[in-house]
């Protein structure tokens, strides 16, 4: 599973100059023979989890990261190392599959501008992501989340959220209150089930009100909300209508 930019905007983020030209490591030998020139590491973390051993116990070494993907594709039972939390240069975080783990000392990293964290096994939305005053984008998908706090309107900086596979009910209206959001999202991806270590399920987003919200954001350019089996085709042309400066998926 190659390390990809899952964000609508994030390739068009204003990053510094650093990260947009900085050679990209894949490989942790690699990246260990200089580890103070790495700026972009982005690991796929293989099936034995040596590679992610041997990053936790080198992270330190790693003072110019500015952006940090860790895939757990084979959703095996790993601790993030605290010391990610002390990586203050980063701009963007891509974490995927670390059920359950903590995220205390997150609020630290108040240069991301970009923050995916997709399957985290989240039950409420994270509060350590309000105070980063720079996010652009956040993506919260295969989590577990079914309400916004009402404070996520100090997120004056964010144009996209993504909330794909949550168990939401309804859109929900606290997304009105982000002045500059241009994307949101709340589908369902073709399937439903166990996360990968089993121990939990995957949620669907679901919703049979209208979406009333969306009269409120003259800014939203797109909104992804239909991958639902349940929703009725009349409804979907009916919000279609209602709300044509938006491109609904």
């Amino acid at each position: 599973m190659p390390a990809q930019d899952l964000s609508w905007l994030g390739k068009k983020l204003d990053y510094s100059d650093t990260l947009r030209l900085c050679d990209i490591y894949k490989n942790m030998n690699e990246a260990l023979v200089a580890p103070e020139k790495v700026e972009n590491l982005e690991l796929v973390i293989d099936k034995s989890g040596n590679n992610f051993k041997k990053f936790s116990e080198s992270l330190s070494l790693f003072q110019n990261l500015r952006k940090l993907v860790l895939i757990n594709s084979h959703g095996l039972k790993l601790k993030l190392p605290a010391e990610i939390w002390n990586h203050t240069k980063m701009e963007y975080l891509l974490l995927d599959g670390f059920w359950g783990e903590s995220l205390d000392g997150l609020e630290k990293l108040s240069n991301l501008k970009f923050l995916s964290l997709d399957g985290f096994s989240l039950k409420s939305f994270p509060s350590q992501v309000l105070g980063l005053k720079k996010l652009t984008v956040l993506d919260l998908s295969m989590n577990l989340i079914s309400q916004l706090p009402n404070d996520i309107s100090q997120m004056t900086a964010l144009r996209e959220l993504e909330l794909t596979n949550n168990c939401f009910t309804e859109v929900p209206s606290e997304i009105a209150s982000i002045q500059n959001l241009e994307y949101f999202t709340m589908n369902n991806a073709d399937f439903g089930g166990p996360i990968p270590n089993g121990e939990s399920n995957i949620c669907l987003n679901s919703f049979t009100k209208f979406p009333e919200v969306f009269s409120y954001m003259k800014k939203l350019k797109h909104a992804g909300i239909f991958y639902n089996e349940h929703i009725d085709p009349a409804f979907k042309k009916k919000i279609k209508s209602s709300f044509k400066w938006i491109k609904f998926s």
